[in-house]
């Protein structure tokens, strides 16, 4: 078997350590921001980018929600 074949066989189906912010939310918050995430990708929502993040950010923190910064909310709003 190649080398390259054995660490693909290897690999785990999910790389550990600490789960996404936006796994650990609970599913109606979940369900809510992935609605959010779909209307802003489909130009629903026209806000640019980063006002949204800032907006998303400040009312999960606002909501004790969870502390998630601007930065990580712009990463998540980029995944399709």
């Amino acid at each position: 078997m190649k080398l390259s074949d054995k660490i693909r066989k290897a690999l785990p189906a999910r790389a550990g350590g600490v789960r996404p912010w936006h796994e650990t939310l609970p599913a109606e918050t979940r369900k809510e921001l992935e609605e959010i995430k779909r209307d802003w990708h489909s130009g629903k929502l026209t806000s640019p980018k980063w006002t949204l993040a800032r907006t998303i950010s400040a009312t999960l923190k606002q909501d004790e929600i969870t502390t998630i910064g601007t930065w990580g909310v712009v990463r998540w709003l980029e995944q399709v």
